[in-house]
């Protein structure tokens, strides 16, 4: 019995014949390149503009991977060349009375970045936020 609920839970890749690689690289390709085509159509045309509203300024050629999540009342200003990746939280505490994100020129912030703003958080010029970092001007207490 544990060795069929084994199988079941665990199928095992069945080795195919050769001549059939190519076709399958072919159709892995257009599946990625299809994903891409549909990623790109759908931050020129969704994502950009809500984020852009959400934006107090934002630059030129700013380029986001993904819409990055951002709750409070923090404004935020975007300068020229700045790039963003994916899973970026923008939080705000509300501490202060207009808590400011501000990303200066040719900056880059890596996937899976947090940034709490309680007050004013700057990110200069050509500055690279890594993956999975966190940034805060605050511990998250009012005193």
């Amino acid at each position: 019995m544990k060795k069929l609920v084994w199988a079941i839970t665990s199928p095992k890749v069945t080795r195919l014949p050769g001549f059939i690689h190519p076709v399958l690289r072919l159709v892995y390709e257009m599946h990625f390149g299809a994903i891409r085509v549909w990623h790109t159509f759908w931050n020129v045309l969704y994502c950009y503009p809500l984020f852009q509203g959400r934006c107090a300024k934002i630059g030129r050629n700013v380029s986001i991977d993904l819409m990055p999540f951002v709750t409070g009342p923090v404004q935020i200003h975007i300068g020229n060349d700045v790039w963003m990746g994916g899973n970026i939280s923008i939080a705000s505490g509300r501490i202060m009375d207009a808590p400011q994100l501000i990303i200066r020129d040719h900056s880059q912030l890596n996937w899976n970045a947090t940034i709490v703003v309680n007050r004013e958080v700057i990110i200069e010029e050509y500055v690279r936020i890594s993956w999975n970092c966190s940034i805060s001007d605050s511990d998250g207490h009012p005193r």
